[in-house]
């Protein structure tokens, strides 16, 4: 609902407004500084002169009693008008200056629409008009006035799609506090003269699984039963189902299948149907996309098809991928497979391609040191260990094995100092990685290694031996000072007479 507002305090303002609003009176450009306004007391006429006597003066229109108009350019009696967009002339005879709404509208007992606006039938989405509208109010004292300051509340005059034929609409017409005092009158909104919808064109009909709805080509137009010329309404159309609009449709994909579509301009009953048919896709061909991932021959009655992709084509443009599981048959033709050459065949949908293999057996195709020995620093002479090595065998299937024995390593030459290279050898194939052989690792004597040989290294051999603590590889290498391969109170002896400068190691 749209309310219209007639309360302002100077003449001017009311003017201005109401043609911002409901262009009752004139347009703002006609008025004149002189502009004031009179109160029709008795109906009259708008003429195009100032006369009512000349043959060459033609009413234009009435304007009824307690209409409030603004007047310019008075004189001889009469005074410039404008309505309906037209300029004319009034004798002031049956008017009288406005002097303004009652102050006290509590004063007012009731309120009369004595004229209505000059329209009151209108076509679906045209705008409002009051021009014309007289209200009159009738004070407590039976006194009756014209009336200005009013509100004019306004229903849409825009038809939905469900209305099927015209429709009358209630204005309302208020004043007071709280609009409490109220009037009404009735206008009819019709509906749009549409005859009927006529397709020029049509868009593509019939598509395959997949492909996209286009409207490309649709052409439809509105023809009018009042002779106004066609439109075209394509993008105006609404899916009576849904309430979106046919744009929507524009760009969808369908499943397979036959669908109806209704659509409508402005009312339900001026509609076109759309009936898109979409057909399931064909598969036309299908061919090795990839091919296995290993060629081995781990059972003679299951290939490894690892990798493998059937690609499926269809005739709409699309592929599928098929991996091995997906209504996809593979065979031998031999029904065995065998280490060498093998001739496969795949059935898929009623199609049928073969592809040749060559398999070979399971091997260990790489190895890898995933684990280094404990140690890779050894002192001179010292005896070669490679406790804690850990291989990996990578197998032509690709799978993997980790294992600490079975392979054959090389021994380096441990009189020699600086980097050596050791081998560590399986199935044919080799790793090497480096150890470093020094003469500073550890000194014969110094367990605590802090370059002296000393009373203290003494007691940690004691301790070892006594097992109050734990000497490392190292430091039980150093402690070892009669080489006799372990620790024991006769090492502690020695370093202590090596401190007393009674022996030397």
């Amino acid at each position: 609902m749209k309310r219209m507002t007639y309360k302002l305090i100077s003449s001017l303002l009311v003017l201005a407004v109401l043609i911002l609003s409901v262009s009752v009176i004139f347009p703002v450009s006609a008025l004149g500084a002189e502009a004031v306004l009179y109160v029709i007391n008795q109906t009259t006429g708008m003429y195009t002169e100032r006369s009512t006597t000349s043959p060459t003066s033609v009413k234009i229109t009435d304007i009824y009693k307690y209409t409030v108009i603004a007047v310019s350019d008075i004189s001889d009696g009469w005074g410039k008008v404008y309505l309906q967009g037209t300029a004319g002339y009034i004798n002031l005879a049956n008017a009288s200056p406005y002097n303004d709404d009652p102050s006290d509208s509590s004063q007012i007992d009731s309120i009369r629409i004595e004229h209505l606006p000059y329209k009151t039938v209108y076509t679906d989405g045209e705008t409002f008009s009051a021009e014309g509208i007289a209200v009159s109010a009738t004070l407590k004292n039976g006194q009756v006035v014209a009336l200005k300051g009013f509100d004019i509340i306004v229903p849409s005059l825009n038809l939905t799609r469900f209305d099927l034929n015209d429709k009358e609409q209630t204005v309302r017409v208020k004043y007071g506090p709280g609009l409490a005092l109220d009037a009404g009158f009735t206008i009819t909104v019709k509906r749009l003269p549409i005859d009927t919808l006529i397709v020029d064109s049509w868009p593509e009909l019939e598509y395959k699984e997949g492909e996209r709805i286009s409207l490309t080509g649709l052409k439809v137009q509105a023809k009018y039963t009042d002779g106004t010329a066609p439109k075209d309404i394509t993008n105006e159309l609404i899916n009576t189902a849904t309430g979106e609009p046919i744009t929507a449709l524009d760009g969808k994909i369908l499943a397979p299948g036959t669908y109806n579509y209704e659509y409508v301009y402005k009312y339900n009953d001026k509609k076109i149907n759309l009936q898109f048919k979409v057909n399931p896709r064909k598969l036309i061909r299908i061919r090795v996309a990839s091919m296995p991932t290993y060629n081995v021959l781990k059972d003679e009655n299951n290939l490894d098809l690892t990798g493998f992709i059937l690609a499926a084509d269809y005739d709409n443009g699309t592929t599928d991928s098929i991996t091995p599981g997906r209504n996809a048959f593979y065979y031998n033709e031999n029904n065995k497979l065998v280490e060498g050459e093998n001739h496969i065949t795949v059935t898929y949908g009623g199609f049928t391609i073969s592809f040749d293999i060559t398999l070979e057996k399971l091997a260990v195709k790489e190895i890898e040191i995933k684990q280094l020995p404990d140690r890779v620093i050894f002192q001179l002479g010292e005896e070669f260990k490679y406790t804690g090595l850990v291989l990996t065998l990578h197998y032509n299937d690709g799978t993997r094995r980790d294992i600490t024995d079975g392979f054959t390593v090389s021994t380096p030459d441990m009189n020699t100092l600086g980097a050596q290279d050791v081998t560590v050898s399986i199935y044919g194939l080799e790793k090497t990685y480096e150890i470093m052989v020094t003469d500073k690792l550890y000194k014969l004597g110094d367990v605590n290694n802090d370059t002296k040989v000393d009373a203290a290294d003494a007691r940690l051999v004691l301790r070892h031996v006594a097992k109050l603590s734990t000497l490392s590889e190292i430091q039980q290498k150093a402690a070892d000072v009669d080489n006799d391969g372990k620790v024991s109170a006769s090492d502690a002896r020695i370093i202590l007479r090596v401190a007393a400068k009674l022996q030397t190691l």
